[in-house]
């Protein structure tokens, strides 16, 4: 639950500081980019995880 707090928290700090023009469209972008791709793949790594466990 934290962590959805605290990525949410991110999420809208940097939607601010786009808005306020202290960082460009790009990092933004990229920033959500990485964001998503490490969370699908931490959870295809946690889905993994529990399919060996659960046929095992």
């Amino acid at each position: 639950m934290g962590v959805v707090i605290i990525g949410g928290t991110v999420l809208v700090g940097l939607a601010y500081a786009e808005k306020k023009g202290w960082v460009d469209k790009e990092t933004t972008s990229l920033v959500v980019h990485l964001g998503m791709s490490a969370g699908i793949g931490v959870s295809l790594l946690i889905l993994f995880n529990e399919l060996k466990q659960f046929l095992m």
